[in-house]
């Protein structure tokens, strides 16, 4: 299991919003930044809206909230929803 996580942790990248001064804006710049440098997915995690947005190299973004699939080729076995994420049911 920890090969797998190391292997994932080079591939992928989450940031969560902390509370407080740091905006989306400077959150997505470091997103963007992590892409250049090779990651292959950054997510950055959003609890107060309950969403989850996808970075891709080469792709648009995605934003997934309440029940969507969190689906990735790069992690195959993944069954998750951003709801399930932030712990909240409707």
């Amino acid at each position: 299991m920890q090969t797998l996580i190391k292997k994932y942790l080079t591939l992928s990248e989450i940031l969560a919003l902390p509370d407080g001064d740091i905006t989306y804006e400077l959150i997505e710049g470091k997103a963007v930044d992590y892409l250049s440098a090779g990651v292959n997915r950054v997510w950055i995690i959003d609890s107060k809206a309950k969403k989850i947005t996808i970075f891709y190299p080469d792709s648009p973004s995605q934003t997934k909230s309440n029940n969507q699939s969190l689906a990735d080729d790069i992690f195959p076995n993944l069954t998750l929803t951003s709801q399930q994420i932030s712990g909240k049911n409707k």
